[in-house]
């Protein structure tokens, strides 16, 4: 952050890199183009130890686009889903603001700026791109907490918070208020009703957020009983063909 200097920052690993040549070109294009989106976001691909691509991330929308600026976080209270790091796009300002804030302590960073980018009503945009790879490797720091259990706490806290969040919705507790990329307030309402009628009982969203919780006790598991999460895993993958 201290050396950037543009309007838009694009956070990638070192490891990692874009698949699509021309990704950073089309979210500067969407950001320039619509002033009410503060990031834009595209689909990650795993990349293996031999330089070979593996299996493109988030299958849901490979063929259906996800739910857009101030649609999102209607998606985002019933599935806790987490927008892909290697390859958003955000305006420096809303970047600084989500990932430094205060209000979701003891969250890992990515996921503290997520759960902050949503709550304080920010819009994103996705464009149907497979946009970067993320390289699997060994000595990952994201390996390191997972066996630590510290990915695990991470993973709870932010689903807790979003829990939290969505019930001060749902009892008219707190309002929602939807922002533009400059931090101004947007005419949009969020409206529990729609919440509740359209996305909170809808069964591929009921699916991902309990696939997000499991994974907290699958990675338990896998820590402390690793043959019988392997077991489990390929009784899993069986069931789901």
């Amino acid at each position: 952050m201290n050396v950037s200097r543009g309007e838009y920052i694009c956070p990638c690993a070192v490891s990692d890199g874009y698949i699509d040549e021309h990704w950073i070109e089309k979210c500067v294009e969407a950001l320039d183009r619509d002033k009410e989106v503060s990031l834009v976001w595209g689909l990650p691909q795993y990349m293996v130890k031999n330089n070979e691509l593996g299996e493109i991330s988030h299958p849901q929308f490979h063929n259906v686009l996800p739910p857009q600026k101030n649609e999102f976080i209607y998606y985002w209270l019933a599935t806790n889903f987490f927008l892909p790091e290697g390859n958003i796009c955000v305006r420096r300002k809303v970047f600084e603001e989500c990932f430094f804030c205060k209000s979701a302590e003891n969250i890992e960073p990515y996921l503290r700026f997520n759960y902050c980018f949503n709550t304080l009503g920010y819009l994103p945009y996705f464009l149907p791109t497979v946009a970067n790879f993320g390289r699997l490797h060994d000595g990952q720091l994201g390996q390191k907490r997972t066996e630590d259990g510290m990915a695990q706490l991470w993973l709870r806290n932010y689903i807790k918070k979003i829990k939290k969040y969505r019930s001060k919705l749902m009892l008219k507790i707190t309002t929602h208020q939807y922002r533009g990329g400059a931090g101004e307030f947007l005419p949009y309402e969020f409206s529990v009703k729609r919440f509740i009628s359209k996305y909170m009982f809808k069964r591929v969203n009921v699916s991902a957020n309990m696939a997000m919780s499991l994974m907290i006790y699958f990675s338990f598991i896998n820590r402390k009983w690793p043959r019988v999460y392997n077991i489990g895993r390929k009784i899993y993958h069986k069931l789901k063909k």
